[in-house]
């Protein structure tokens, strides 16, 4: 005798066998088939004594194991979370320096005319990389990557351009809320990873 469960593994169904007392995996059984095809199907891997009395179990929901979800990878969300934290810290310098009132000290100055900008702009940048990339990647670990960055970058970088040149210091912070509110829109706007 014969029994035979099921268990989902990607989209095929495999039908695990106990044959002459030793489980082993018999022949990969189309979902698509019938039940007693799928019987049938799997039955010819089996010794013929054993196969006529074989029937199948349908399965229940502790048989499924569901299919593996496609994931980025963290290296490279880490290394788009340094992109996007070194693009927001460069516009946000510029559009600060250019929007620097009259009575400011640097007013009239280029960005990064100054030597001690671009190594303290580094450091904060990689900083706030670091702080964020937990909230980046368990948000849009299993969505497109692209289209996540290019929803976080936009309102991001919207938020700098409009608040930075009014108050520099609410443009910084309110980097961090745009950066939250584009996670928010990343993780029901982008589509799933598909194989």
């Amino acid at each position: 005798m014969i029994t035979y469960t099921l268990s989902l593994e990607r989209s095929t169904w495999l039908a695990w066998v106990l044959c002459c007392g030793r489980p082993r995996v018999a022949s990969k059984v189309c979902l698509c088939y019938s039940v007693p095809r799928r019987v049938a199907l799997a039955a010819t891997d089996c010794h013929p004594l054993c196969a006529e009395g074989a029937y199948m179990a349908e399965p229940t929901p502790l048989d499924y194991a569901p299919p593996e979800r496609l994931r980025n990878p963290a290296a490279v969300m880490l290394l788009c979370s340094f992109a996007m934290a070194f693009l927001f810290a460069v516009i946000y310098v510029i559009v600060m320096t250019l929007s620097l009132p009259p009575s400011d000290g640097a007013y009239g100055q280029t960005p990064f005319q100054d030597p001690l900008v671009l190594p303290i702009m580094a450091i904060g940048a990689s900083m706030a990389a670091v702080v964020v990339f937990p909230f980046f990647y368990f948000t849009c670990r299993y969505k497109r990557l692209g289209k996540s960055v290019t929803i976080v970058a936009s309102i991001t970088v919207a938020e700098l351009l409009l608040i930075t040149p009014f108050d520099a210091g609410a443009g910084f912070v309110g980097s961090f809320l745009a950066f939250a509110v584009g996670l928010a829109f990343a993780g029901t706007r982008a589509n799933q990873l598909k194989a």
